[in-house]
C-alpha cells in the first residue's frame, strides 16, 4: 500500500495478514488547512485499488464564541471560492457536553465530527450558490447552529 498526499508519497508499506493489507502511518510534518489524500493497493495479480480522500489538519485558527452558538470561520459569508472543495472550518461554545458538530449543505448532511468543538473538513461542491450550516448539538439534544452563503463559479 502507498500512501499519498497532495501529489507526494508519504509512505509505503507491504504488511499483509489473512488475505488483507493494512497501513500504519503517522506524521506530524503537514501544514495546518485542507489536504487531499490517495490510498493505492496493488495485489500480486498487478490490480491497482485506489481510494481518494479530503481531510483538513488542525488546529484551526477559528475563534470560539464567547456565548453558547457556533462560529463559522470559513467559508466566509456571501463568498466566492474557485475551487470546487470548499474548505469549512468552524467552532462552538454549547451549554453541557458536546454531542456532535454537523456540517449541512443545502439542507443535505455532509459531514459528522463527534470528538471535537471545532471541526474542518474539505466538501466537495458543484457550481452554484450554497447554503452551509454547522450546528452543534449537545446531550440534552439542544441545536445551535450557523449558516453562510458561499458561491463556486
Amino acid at each position: 500500500m502507498e500512501l499519498w498526499v497532495d501529489g507526494n508519497k508519504l509512505d509505503e508499506q507491504h504488511n499483509t495478514w489473512g488475505g488483507n493489507v493494512f497501513l500504519n502511518f503517522s506524521t506530524s510534518s503537514l501544514a495546518p488547512g485542507p489536504h487531499r489524500g490517495t490510498i493505492f493497493a496493488g495485489d500480486v495479480d498487478h490490480t491497482l485499488q485506489q481510494y481518494d480522500f479530503n481531510f483538513t489538519v488542525g488546529p484551526s485558527s477559528c475563534g470560539a464564541p464567547s456565548s453558547d452558538g457556533v462560529n463559522i470561520c470559513s467559508p466566509a459569508n456571501v463568498s466566492s471560492t474557485s475551487a470546487n472543495a470548499v474548505s469549512v472550518q468552524a467552532t462552538a461554545t454549547v451549554e453541557g457536553t458536546l454531542a456532535r458538530m454537523e456540517i449541512w449543505v443545502d439542507g443535505v448532511k455532509k459531514y459528522s465530527e463527534f470528538d471535537s468543538p471545532s471541526l474542518g473538513a474539505s466538501i466537495n461542491l458543484t457550481a452554484g450558490t450554497h447554503q452551509i450550516t454547522v450546528c452543534a448539538v449537545n446531550t440534552d439534544g439542544t441545536l445551535w447552529d450557523q449558516t453562510v452563503t458561499a458561491t463556486v463559479p
